[in-house]
């Protein structure tokens, strides 16, 4: 009886320890990190950066705290605010010094590669996911 009150007793004190460790760890960090990856107009990469995240975050706020971005807002010209979400979407039309504004251009955004099947405002943050924006022509 004495064996198995101490083995719950160990058990319990070891799930404690490593639960307390980890909680520290991420209020401390947030809850985890992406990156977000800016191509220009000959595909090379121009900034890279390692985003740290917390609950409440949103793509599109954590790009605006890392980037200059630049949306289209209702007459198709650009504003930094970001607060025109057309029919289908926030329309990215630069981040940074790489612009889409001219006939025949855009941001595309990838999601690890992948060509995006969802805007930036209806992605949900995943801890580890690389975020692409490439500046590409039709």
């Amino acid at each position: 009886m004495k064996r198995k009150a101490l083995g719950f007793l160990l058990f319990f004190v070891i799930l404690l320890v490593s639960f307390g460790c980890s909680f520290q760890r991420s209020t401390a960090e947030g809850l985890g990190e992406i990156t977000f990856e800016l191509y220009d107009s000959e595909g090379s990469l121009a900034a890279s950066k390692v985003v740290s995240y917390e609950s409440g975050d949103t793509l599109i706020g954590l790009l605006m705290q890392e980037f200059t971005v630049y949306c289209q807002d209702e007459q198709g010209e650009t504003n930094e605010s970001c607060d025109y979400v057309g029919p289908y979407g926030l329309y990215i039309m630069g981040i940074n010094d790489v612009h889409a504004f001219e006939d025949g251009t855009y941001i595309a955004f990838y999601i690890n590669g992948v060509y995006a099947s969802t805007g930036i405002d209806s992605t949900d943050i995943i801890n580890g996911t690389v975020y692409q924006f490439k500046y590409e022509t039709y």
